[in-house]
């Protein structure tokens, strides 16, 4: 039993197979009281499914019903895809597209638009004369960099982009597979978007790593099943093999 709404079967009626890690993360999100979250699943293990359950549910329970998604360019298309699987429909914000549609972002309530498009200062700005939004998710979203270097900070567009939409939404949900990629400033960096009263600086993270907890959700292969709890993919066996060099 996975205890989260499916109002008119929408979820067991779609044409993509979900999996109980997936149910179990969205769970996770929704009944929390925060939302916001790092969804840090291995590559593979269907974060954006995990994103259209937690946007699904929210919008059952009325609490979704203005919803932004940023991803890299590429993958806009692929996005507005996977969410149709959700019976949601969402228009794909473009530069300049607010002359055309007068009042875009108070008229359109579900937008997909890429980091590199609204980042743009011009596109930032019309953006924000825009009502909040329900629920904010931004996939890839290691590449909110921002990197300290004593009272200086070096921040990127996209570092920026994040910073000004946290506090114009209730539930934020970042998409990474890679979160930490090596540098502990640059991952509390992005974790002090989600949560800014978690840890006071990078040391105290890497002290108290165990309260990453409270915003982060790391599922990995080795661990999924299937709905019998069959594990879906293979564990590697590893086995040392000697030669004579010729």
């Amino acid at each position: 039993y996975l205890p989260i709404a499916n109002k008119n079967g929408i979820l067991s009626n779609s044409i993509i197979e979900l999996l109980p890690h997936q149910f179990l993360a969205a769970h996770k999100v929704v009944t929390s009281e925060s939302r916001r979250f790092l969804l840090a699943d291995e590559v593979g293990l269907g974060k954006t499914f995990e994103a259209g359950i937690i946007i699904r549910e929210l919008y059952s329970r009325g609490e979704a019903d203005r919803v932004l998604i940023i991803t890299p360019a590429g993958l806009v298309e692929q996005w507005q895809e996977d969410m149709v699987k959700f019976d949601m429909d969402y228009t794909i914000y473009r530069s300049g597209m607010e002359t055309a549609i007068k009042d875009f972002w108070n008229k359109m309530n579900t937008v997909i638009t890429s980091i590199d498009t609204i980042k743009q200062e011009g596109n930032l700005e019309t953006l924000f004369k825009g009502n909040d939004w329900d629920v904010v998710v931004v996939d890839e979203a290691h590449h909110l960099t921002r990197k300290d270097y004593g009272q200086k900070a070096d921040k990127s567009d996209r570092y920026v982009v994040g910073e000004k939409l946290k506090d114009r939404t209730k539930s934020l949900l970042f998409l990474t597979a890679t979160p930490h990629q090596g540098d502990r400033n640059k991952f509390y960096n992005l974790v002090n978007l989600l949560d800014k009263e978690l840890f006071d600086n990078d040391f105290d993270l890497f002290q108290n790593r165990e309260k990453l907890g409270n915003l982060m959700i790391r599922q990995r292969k080795i661990d999924v099943t299937d709905e019998n709890g069959n594990p879906i993919f293979v564990k590697r066996i590893v086995n040392t093999l000697n030669h004579s060099m010729s």
